[in-house]
């Protein structure tokens, strides 16, 4: 089983979910299924820190930038707006 996890992952990953539907607990590979859980968890943080340094820092850019074109700020507006919806569409996903 744990040959499958090094080499084809994805087979891998579609024995545990037959396993777990068919209540095979004894077959599972419980070593690497914890670590692809903590894996999942620690990805979606660093998303949700990327996307939030990506909105401060536009915010900022507004806040102390003073020499800029009016489409610069229409430009960074646009892109706090989109990231927003974005950050907000990743908490409601996760």
């Amino acid at each position: 089983m744990a040959a499958h996890y090094e080499q084809d992952f994805y087979t891998w990953t579609q024995e545990q979910a037959a396993f777990l539907k068919e209540g095979r607990f004894d077959l599972l590979d419980i070593p690497h299924l914890v670590e692809e859980v903590e894996s999942m968890g620690k990805s979606q943080i660093s998303e949700f820190a990327s996307r939030l340094g990506v909105i401060i820092g536009h915010l900022l850019k507004l806040k102390v930038q003073t020499d800029r074109s009016e489409a610069h700020e229409r430009s960074w507006r646009t892109m706090i707006r989109v990231h927003c919806e974005d950050l907000a569409d990743h908490l409601d996903e996760n």
